[in-house]
């Protein structure tokens, strides 16, 4: 994972540290009340998007960094602010964090978002971490009876999963927006998923130690 968009969005996100690796080209960008998460997580941020109605942090108190105020009557979410200003500054690779929990409709827009933009390498909230497979990735350092779930990657998209080491083994399983396998469990330390083809998987980790 290189140089990529950091996407920081209000809603439930990590307390711990991020689970991938930080880049010195990375664009930090701030949808509303995210910047207070960024600031939480010790991020640099860059730019500051939104209508600025959810955040307890004054845009004064912003120091250097760009603020873009949107007018509270729009159709776009400021997520979805935020990642047109990644496409504008050439990222096309891009991570989340945040926009777990409390309302469900900013829930599916945010994941409907990928259609349009390209589902994130990572998606990291309070609750969870998801993981982008397009291909096949092993996953290390897992727990026995680890909790995991397979999503598409895109809400309107389908894939095919193969993992062996669960609980229930999945053989080139259909994913897709009417049937997602919910809470397997992992056998092993390591975990090893391949994509059959479709738009690839979320591969979702309840908020646990996880070596990649």
């Amino acid at each position: 994972m290189t140089s990529k968009a950091i996407i920081v969005t209000g809603g439930s996100g990590p307390s711990g540290p991020v689970d991938f690796p930080l880049h010195d080209k990375d664009l930090v960008i701030c949808a509303d009340s995210g910047y207070e998460l960024a600031r939480a997580l010790g991020l640099q941020v860059d730019l500051w998007v939104g209508d600025f109605d959810s955040t307890r942090v004054p845009i004064d108190e912003a120091g250097g960094t760009h603020i873009m105020e949107s007018p509270p009557d729009k159709d776009l979410s400021d997520t979805e602010l935020a990642l047109i200003e990644a496409r504008k500054a050439g990222y096309r690779e891009w991570v989340l964090l945040g926009g777990g929990g409390r309302r469900i409709d900013h829930l599916i827009n945010t994941w409907a978002l990928f259609s349009t933009y390209g589902p994130p390498l990572v998606w990291q909230t309070e609750d969870e971490t998801m993981h982008l497979v397009k291909d096949e990735r092993t996953f290390a350092g897992l727990g026995e009876g680890q909790t995991v779930s397979f999503l598409p990657a895109l809400i309107d998209g389908w894939t095919a999963v193969t993992a062996g080491e669960l609980v229930w083994p999945l053989e080139r399983r259909r994913i897709d927006n009417t049937s997602i396998s919910l809470s397997n469990r992992c056998i092993d330390a390591t975990l090893t998923v391949r994509i059959n083809g479709g738009c690839g998987a979320l591969v979702c980790f309840p908020v646990a130690p996880i070596r990649l």
